[in-house]
């Protein structure tokens, strides 16, 4: 697989891998919201831009998955941003495939060839009762390894660019029970420390209270890699 700025990446191992892309949305965010504000003096730009701030922060992380995977020689790939498995409903924001798996135009694979599915937010869940609205997909998972239509465990990864300290063992504690899995959820920042901010960088506001620090070996321990 070609990975634009594989170069870059490569060089770069020196600057742990969780504070490169927490600055590089960090960054992003702060530009984003300085358009925003632009925005608000035309009265003729209507919406929100939370959908690019959720897109922004998918495609890093994607971009950033890609070249784990590929830095360490595992045959694996991953989807476009917003896939399907074949048969079920289920939008995921992205899923990890086999290296074989069937390309198609409509980002739906079969369920044999996904590896695990992840699921995004950009900000976190705001009520420890939230992640219940994930119990449907969850249900999706189990239905495809009772039927067999997998001849393996598909794992359901969640990442959080930023998250509330004191709800985050409660979100923990529920994904990691369904995988029946640990260490199964991932954040990069503390959302308290982030409200208003936009001139932060990821030392400023980062999420390690929990130890949750090391992104690379958070996404090859989800994969049992």
């Amino acid at each position: 697989m070609a990975l634009r700025n594989w170069g870059v990446y490569m060089n770069n191992r020196n600057i742990p891998i969780t504070k490169r892309i927490a600055d590089e949305v960090l960054q992003a965010r702060k530009d984003i919201n300085f358009r925003k504000e632009i925005a608000k003096e035309d009265e003729n730009v209507k919406g929100s831009f939370n959908k690019i701030i959720g897109n922004l922060v998918a495609s890093t992380f994607r971009k950033y998955i890609s070249y784990i995977l590929n830095y360490y020689g595992y045959n694996y790939k991953v989807s476009n941003v917003n896939a399907y498995i074949k048969n079920y409903p289920t939008e995921w924001d992205l899923i990890i495939l086999k290296n074989d798996a069937i390309e198609t135009n409509t980002n739906v694979y079969n369920a044999n060839d996904v590896v695990a599915v992840l699921e995004f937010k950009t900000s976190g869940l705001a009520d420890k009762d939230i992640p219940k609205q994930f119990d449907n997909q969850f249900s999706n998972l189990y239905n495809i390894k009772n039927k067999g239509e997998s001849d393996h465990k598909i794992v359901f990864g969640y990442i959080t660019f930023s998250e509330t300290p004191t709800l985050y063992e409660d979100t923990k504690k529920y994904f990691d029970d369904r995988n029946e899995q640990d260490k199964t959820t991932f954040v990069f920042t503390n959302f308290n420390k982030m409200q208003n901010k936009y001139d932060l960088l990821y030392d400023e506001c980062s999420f390690n209270e929990l130890d949750n620090s090391n992104f690379e070996e958070y996404l090859l321990n989800l994969l049992g890699l």
